[in-house]
């Protein structure tokens, strides 16, 4: 679940027991009841709940949850309430203890990975009445059930071979081609790379697109005959064309830069369909082999990593001496401006519940990097100019041309210093 702002306001310290909204304590100072009921929560029910080995209640209905209930929940020792009615949870239910009192209601897809609801057996002294999904009705309708069941699993099953085949079966004549083209007008197709899945298909819709050669590892793409024609780039690349980022920005105009940085200029484009997108473009005049290094590096890291709280890459492009990289749009700008210039901007002072909102985001995102991306990357750069803000204030860690990758298992890692002239990275301490 994401950590709200309001709690800003009241979970302050380390202690939750001092006073912290929805938590209360026993005597000794052991969480026993946790109460998020009506917040208005989404995301999935976190297996750290299992680590509150003292918790006694767990509320959590009429919110927007979604997923299963892990397991780590019914293995609590001390449970014996827990509500989540209300809510879009789905899967199999765990198996709990018979002295739980679950309460389940308002989540139609709960317990349906498993037919005779297995886990949710022990819930029946918790109320099956309340629990959303009982095995009532006659055995007859039971028989029904099934039958229809089967017939439907038979039938998708079909579907899915035929589909299978002709997937197949396109994925065959693409690679006899090697690339592809796209003949519809106004159109450029990016693959984004996301870690352990299959390539996403983004589809990014842009007025009066042309084609260009882009030359990357090596390989060339063909060149699009006219205007109309706009390239399909290898799947896990993210290649766009010059002419289309020419298009975006008003051909870079000055009107469009959002700010100037060591190794470029970041301006702002508008695509076809009114998405806003930041658009760095390196100076050629230093683009030396540090520049390349720092370009190779934010798309060698970008295409691995993926976070709510790290700002995303949607593409880039190699066009001669034009080195240019393509992120979602951060409307606030660099937190920078928000800390020391917010007077010449003519806004207010950040308070302290925004800050500390923003601190949160940060934290989460350099944790992402350290410990729980698929490799551990140590950002080096890390300070307020490269923490971007979005219309909603929450941050997202920008900048990635100085990571460098962690070996694994080691905890310490020798490193010349980078960054910013001045600061320390934790990493170094």
């Amino acid at each position: 679940m994401a950590f709200p702002a309001y709690l800003a306001d009241s979970w302050q310290g380390n202690d939750p027991c001092g006073g912290w909204a929805g938590i209360t304590c026993s005597p000794n100072g052991n969480i026993t009841v946790i109460n998020f009921q009506d917040k208005g929560f989404s995301g999935t029910i976190s297996p750290d709940f299992g680590k509150i080995p003292s918790l006694q209640r767990l509320m959590l209905s009429n919110n927007n949850l979604t997923g299963s209930i892990p397991q780590e929940i019914a293995d609590l020792p001390a449970l014996t309430y827990l509500d989540v009615s209300n809510n879009s949870l789905s899967g199999k239910v765990p198996l709990f203890k018979q002295n739980v009192q679950l309460l389940m209601s308002g989540n139609p897809q709960l317990g349906k990975d498993d037919g005779s609801q297995s886990g949710s057996g022990s819930s029946g002294s918790g109320g099956s009445g309340s629990g959303g999904a009982s095995g009532g009705g006659s055995a007859g309708k039971r028989s029904s059930a099934s039958v229809g069941v089967i017939v439907g699993s038979v039938v998708a099953a079909v579907c899915a071979l035929g589909l299978l085949g002709l997937l197949a079966f396109m994925a065959y004549k693409r690679k006899q081609k090697g690339f592809g083209r796209v003949q519809s007008p106004n159109a450029v197709v990016i693959h984004p790379r996301h870690s352990g899945s299959d390539p996403e298909l983004l589809k990014i819709t842009v007025a009066g697109a042309s084609s260009a050669n882009v030359v990357l590892n090596g390989a060339q793409s063909q060149e699009a005959a006219g205007p109309s024609d706009i390239q399909l780039v290898e799947a896990g690349n993210m290649v766009i064309s010059i002419q289309v980022l020419r298009n975006v920005t008003n051909n870079f105009s000055e009107e469009n830069i959002l700010g100037r940085g060591g190794f470029g200029t970041v301006y702002k484009g508008e695509l076809h369909d009114g998405t806003k997108i930041a658009v760095k473009r390196m100076e050629s005049g230093v683009i030396g082999s540090k520049g390349l290094d720092e370009f190779t590096s934010e798309i060698s890291v970008l295409t691995k990593v993926r976070h709510r709280h790290l700002v995303a890459l949607l593409g880039y492009c190699v066009d001669g001496n034009e080195k240019l990289l393509v992120y979602e749009y951060m409307p606030q700008g660099p937190l920078s401006r928000h800390l020391f210039n917010w007077k010449e901007e003519g806004s207010k002072p950040l308070d302290w519940k925004k800050r500390l909102s923003i601190a949160l985001d940060v934290a989460r995102g350099v944790e992402y990097l350290h410990s729980l991306a698929h490799q551990s990357f140590i950002h080096r750069d890390l300070k307020p100019s490269n923490i971007l803000l979005g219309d909603d204030m929450r941050a997202k860690v920008a900048d990635f041309g100085l990571v460098r990758l962690a070996p694994e298992g080691k905890y310490s890692v020798e490193t010349r210093l980078a960054g910013t002239f001045g600061y320390l990275a934790p990493e170094y301490a």
